[in-house]
């Protein structure tokens, strides 16, 4: 078997495994996600996977990983609908979702992958800025092992690409980057000493 398709595999099974201690936090109402921001990231994710299926660069077996993590935000996204979640929609969630359709529009009138990609990726940072801001405010409110756990099915990810191209690479290796930031300010976050004031 291509070891490029297994660690893809590998990436998008680790990925579909992070949602259960996600989901079992959230069921235990420990972690309340934002509904705007999952739906969001559920968006985003389609515009890259859109992107890297018709990427004219060839296909790239990190497309699992995205498949697996839009499985897993849209899952999110049905529990806030049943009331597990936060519905705020503040000027970040509109200037993500702003951004988004933007990438949207770019990619579909002009085929330009890594420009949209560029935009896809600046809206999902942006969607992320409420949770990073949150959870370094209350790193509990976030359980740092599935943001670990995504983080390393990202990792794989970047490995799985037979073809080294923007269209491939730049998705695996922000979600590495930014799922890695999140663990580290909720685990570390745990662990800092509270202020003597």
């Amino acid at each position: 078997m291509n070891w490029h398709l297994l660690t893809g595999i590998t990436a998008g099974l680790i990925q579909l495994y992070a949602i259960i201690p996600y989901v079992k936090s959230i069921l235990k109402r420990e972690t309340k996600p934002n509904i705007i921001s999952w739906t969001l990231w559920t968006l985003i994710q389609l515009v890259a996977i859109w992107i890297q299926a018709s990427s004219s660069s060839g296909f790239s077996w990190s497309v699992i990983l995205l498949i697996a993590m839009t499985f897993n935000t849209s899952f999110v996204v049905i529990l806030c609908l049943m009331g597990y979640g936060s519905k705020e929609f503040g000027w970040i969630e509109k200037s993500c979702l702003a951004i988004a359709l933007i990438a949207i529009a770019f990619f579909a009138f002009t085929k330009n992958g890594p420009i949209a990609l560029a935009f896809d990726i600046t809206a999902d940072f942006i969607a992320a800025i409420p949770t990073i801001i949150k959870t370094w405010r209350n790193p509990r409110s976030e359980a740092y092992g599935p943001w670990l756990i995504i983080t390393v099915a990202a990792a794989l990810a970047v490995f799985s690409n037979e073809t080294f191209t923007a269209e491939n690479l730049s998705f695996p290796i922000y979600l590495t980057c930014v799922n890695a930031l999140i663990a580290g300010i909720a685990y570390f976050g745990r662990n800092k000493p509270k202020p003597l004031i």
